[in-house]
Order: structure tokens, then C-alpha cells, then sequence
């Protein structure tokens, strides 16, 4: 009498069941030999160095801007959800460090003077008015201001 072949399904379960047993197997495998499983795993490290130090720094030269992006994207979404931590760390690494962040702060507004000028008239507005100006209102407000600074430049000279 032939046997009637399993459903699909039930394959499927059989397949899961048999799965859960060795990942449960595993477990306590690792749990009970962690000291073996270490010992191996240095000497597997030791016997590869500078195999896997070859192989780490190509891929890091083949990848370098991709990991790079990707760094800064992850970076950006971590401090969007972690605001608060993230000031928070940033002011107790300026008061250990005053001075370093002073000169870094002097270095940015050197190579920065646009971008200076418009977080200061952004940061105005916001003080004084409590207002958050657009982009382009704040782009106009520097125009104008380094308009004016011209003009009294020239007036200067000129007198």
C-alpha cells in the first residue's frame, strides 16, 4: 500500500520544526562550549591576519565612498531620532575641549563666511522675533546686507 504524499503545508511545517530543533541545538551547543569556540576563533583570526587585513583594506579602498554616504545617512537618521542625547554630547565634549572647539568653530567661519552670515541672520530673526525665516527670505536679508557693506565700503574709500 503506497503512502499518501504530504500536503505542501505540511512539508512546510516539517521543515520549520526540523529548523527550530537545530538553531535550538546550536544554542545550546555555543552556550556550553564558549570557551572552545573562542580558543578556535583565535586561532582561525591568528592564522589569517594579514589574509583578512589585505582583504579588509581593499574592500574598504573598493567602497570607500559608497560606506562613506551610507555612514553620513545613518549618522543624519541616528541624531534625528536621538536629538536631545546627541546636543547633549556635543556640549559636554565643547566644555572638555574649549579651546579645540574654538579654533574649529574660527576655522569653519573662515571657509564659511556665506553660510556664517546666513545662520546669524537666521539665528537673529529666531531670537528676536521668534520666527524661523525660509530659505530664500534669509538668502535676500544677507544680499541685502552685503549690499550695504559694499556701498559704505566704497563710500569709505571714496571720502
Amino acid at each position: 500500500m503506497a503512502r499518501e504524499k504530504p500536503s505542501e503545508e505540511e512539508r512546510e511545517k516539517r521543515r520549520l520544526l526540523r529548523n527550530e530543533k537545530n538553531a535550538e541545538h546550536q544554542r545550546r551547543y555555543r552556550a556550553n562550549n564558549k570557551e572552545l569556540i573562542s580558543a578556535r576563533a583565535k586561532i582561525r583570526y591568528e592564522a589569517n591576519k594579514e589574509k583578512n587585513k589585505a582583504y579588509a583594506k581593499a574592500y574598504y579602498e573598493a567602497n570607500k565612498e559608497r560606506d562613506a554616504e551610507k555612514n553620513r545617512a545613518r549618522a543624519r537618521a541616528w541624531h534625528e531620532s536621538n536629538k536631545e542625547r546627541a546636543n547633549a554630547r556635543v556640549k559636554k565634549w565643547i566644555k572638555a575641549n574649549k579651546e579645540r572647539a574654538n579654533a574649529n568653530t574660527r576655522k569653519w567661519l573662515e571657509a564659511n563666511p556665506e553660510r556664517a552670515s546666513a545662520l546669524n541672520v537666521r539665528k537673529e530673526l529666531k531670537g528676536r522675533h521668534g520666527i524661523n525665516p525660509p530659505e530664500d527670505l534669509v538668502n535676500l536679508i544677507v544680499a541685502n546686507r552685503k549690499l550695504k557693506r559694499a556701498i559704505r565700503e566704497k563710500h569709505r574709500r571714496t571720502s
